[in-house]
């Protein structure tokens, strides 16, 4: 998990989470627990008052996609997003 780098956006820390998730986890789909287990994980900050609202504005900017409620998978546009973070 260390190889995500230093996104500083909250909305670039989702979009790589869930890539590296996908990518190495084989874990398509998330909630929003895997988003703040990561972000404990990695010593993130977690003063965010709904780790669900980066969510839905990356659904809405159609980088997810929302199979069932609560749950998110990321799509090739958010794929392509996070590469570009990433460089």
């Amino acid at each position: 998990m260390s190889t995500l780098g230093k996104p500083k956006s909250n909305h670039k820390r989702y979009l790589a989470i869930t890539r590296w998730l996908r990518d190495h986890r084989n874990t398509p789909v998330i909630t929003v627990g895997h988003i703040f287990t990561c972000y404990r994980h990695l010593g993130w900050p977690i003063n965010i008052a709904d780790f669900a609202q980066p969510l839905r504005e990356l659904k809405f900017k159609q980088y997810f996609t929302q199979p069932e409620t609560g749950k998110y998978a990321i799509n090739q546009l958010g794929l392509a997003k996070a590469a570009e973070a990433e460089e």
